[in-house]
């Protein structure tokens, strides 16, 4: 459902993190704490921030660059 704040409606939208993301998600609510004194960030805020700013560089036709994180390879042992 969608809720109206101010003139702009807004829509809740959700999906599944990774832990390994959800732990850069909450270093970024802390650094933009941090950034913010008395000022309490939520993970939805910063998503929302991350969000835009990656849309308004792709849209100026900056190169975003998507690094993919992946756990290393785990080593087969001989038997």
């Amino acid at each position: 459902m969608a809720k109206t704040k101010g003139e702009a409606a807004q829509q809740a939208v959700a999906f599944r993190l990774s832990a390994d993301l959800l732990k850069r998600l909450d270093a970024k609510v802390a650094r933009m704490e941090a950034a913010t004194p008395g000022l309490s960030v939520t993970r939805t805020d910063a998503v929302r921030v991350l969000l835009l700013k990656s849309l308004d560089a792709e849209e100026a036709g900056l190169p975003v660059v998507v690094v993919e994180r992946r756990a290393p390879a785990k080593r087969r042992t001989e038997p």
